[in-house]
């Protein structure tokens, strides 16, 4: 994973799911996707994708101090893509 200089305790998070979505983090709404470069604090994080449509993915994510973490989920297939 990219290293990269953040607060004591944070990692980031990116979240790019096809299409576009409603990103919760631990039940929080917090935007619209793209998310880039979210800071989180170290730990897991429960993530709930919601599209206009109506679908809904969620999964964990686990959270590293100063490390980046990269997801695009495809609603369309069901799976992640990319990597």
């Amino acid at each position: 994973p990219e290293v990269v200089q953040t607060a004591q305790g944070v990692g980031l998070l990116t979240v790019s799911p096809l299409p576009r979505s409603k990103v919760f983090v631990d039940g929080q709404f917090v935007r619209f996707t793209p998310l880039f470069r979210a800071e989180l604090p170290v730990g897991d994080h429960a993530i709930e994708l919601r599209t206009e449509a109506g679908e809904v993915h969620t999964f964990t994510v686990e959270v590293l101090q100063g490390q980046s973490v990269n997801r695009v989920w495809s609603f369309d297939q069901g799976a992640w893509v990319g990597g």
